[in-house]
């Protein structure tokens, strides 16, 4: 067993590790690459009626985390959806649970798409304009018959936090969980629901480049854009969080601190948390100031977030990176992020339009719900994860001195 997790936490790192070194495309096939190899070293079985689904160990003990916590719920009228990678492609298990407490298990996607067509499947999903790949994803991975969740509530778990939209699938009011404890997903869910938001609630983390030394730090120097852009971009942000009495922490901040943990502590307080920042550099995010203040997902995920703070993340010139992920190991009780590029206009556009939203007396949930409806790029270009409560267990302790 403890030689099988080493493996597992082993090829997590040379998965990070792929994305750094190769082009998307290269790094896709050198992951399918790596997974078959994973598989062939260990993998676990789990029974469903009809089926024996192959998956790696790892990914076992989470679906069984998550479906007894599922069926242990006093949830009714309830479906739960959980896509994974297996030795035969993608499979999208479904788990039901009736008016009367009793559950169904069923599994889509036996005969259909391998792990890396549906990747790509996935990616190109995404694009506002590809129904043919939503209608493909839903035709391979969802139940033939729609009206089976009709009445239901639906809820989809995402195993790699990749961005598994349930849009993607043509669910779209389903709610994505970030967490395998579900009663407190759901618990945030209605609370996201219910509780009335406010601007004066978040406070702002802002990583734009201000100088040419922070510009040449975005990966691939980024030559498209200049640092006027990124000037204007800061004092259009400065204005916006000004209008709505937001903090705003930013280079004339992170200069003032001798080294990270007064950004974190910041962090840790933080009633909600609104974080922009230029590029996603390997899992990095070389804010302005130096080396020394470097945030990552690693340093995020440590923090304990004593306030279950909502959280708003835009990453303009790059993909995510983990930082949905790291958020939540933290202890938000929902991060709200871009899937694709966004530039630093469209980014603060996005802030200005949920703080207005917020302070017009709606619930988050509802503020986003009302933005999707109403901006077609919320719609395909952002997700919501809604996760369970902040944890307590010693291993992600928080890394700064109380």
């Amino acid at each position: 067993m403890m030689a099988n997790s080493k493996r597992t936490l082993c090829a997590i790192w040379l998965l990070g590790l792929l994305c750094l070194l190769y082009t998307p495309s290269q790094a896709a096939s050198k992951c399918a690459d790596l997974f078959k190899t994973l598989f062939d070293a260990y993998s676990t079985t789990l029974k469903f009626p009809g089926i024996n689904v192959e998956v790696t160990e790892l990914d076992a003990t989470r679906i069984n985390e998550i479906k007894e916590n599922f069926v242990k719920s006093a949830i009714l009228h309830t479906v739960l959806y959980i896509p994974v990678k297996t030795k035969i492609g993608y499979l999208n298990i479904r788990i039901e649970k009736n008016g009367a407490g009793a559950i169904s298990e069923s599994v889509y996607g036996a005969n259909g798409l391998s792990i890396s067509e549906c990747e790509k499947l996935l990616t190109k999903a995404k694009s506002m304009t590809s129904f043919a790949a939503r209608k493909e994803l839903y035709d391979t991975l969802m139940p033939p018959k729609e009206e089976v969740d009709a009445g239901k509530e639906i809820f989809f778990y995402d195993l790699y936090y990749n961005g598994l939209l349930p849009y993607l699938f043509s669910k779209e009011n389903a709610i994505l969980l970030g967490t395998t404890n579900f009663s407190k997903g759901y618990e945030n869910y209605t609370a996201l629901q219910t509780k009335k938001g406010s601007a004066e609630d978040y406070s702002a983390f802002i990583g734009y480049p201000e100088s040419e030394t922070g510009l040449q730090q975005m990966r691939g120097s980024d030559k498209q854009s200049e640092l006027s852009q990124w000037r204007d971009s800061l004092n259009s942000i400065t204005e916006i969080l000004s209008e709505y009495g937001v903090p705003q922490y930013d280079q004339q901040y992170f200069a003032k601190c001798k080294g990270i943990e007064r950004i974190l502590r910041q962090m840790t307080e933080s009633k909600g948390i609104i974080f922009v920042v230029a590029h996603a550099d390997g899992c990095k995010v070389h804010l302005p100031g130096g080396d020394d203040l470097t945030l990552t997902p690693e340093l995020i995920e440590k923090l304990e977030l004593k306030n279950n703070p909502f959280v708003v993340v835009r990453i303009c010139n790059g993909i995510e990176n983990g930082y949905a992920k790291a958020f939540i190991k933290a202890g938000a009780s929902g991060v709200w992020i871009n899937q694709q590029t966004s530039t630093g206009e469209q980014a603060n556009q996005d802030i200005g339009l949920f703080l207005k939203t917020i302070n017009e007396g709606l619930s988050i949930y509802d503020a986003i719900k009302e933005l999707e409806k109403s901006h077609s790029r919320f719609h395909f270009r952002t997700g919501l994860v809604v996760t369970n409560e902040r944890r307590n267990d010693e291993q992600y302790s928080s890394i700064i001195t109380k």
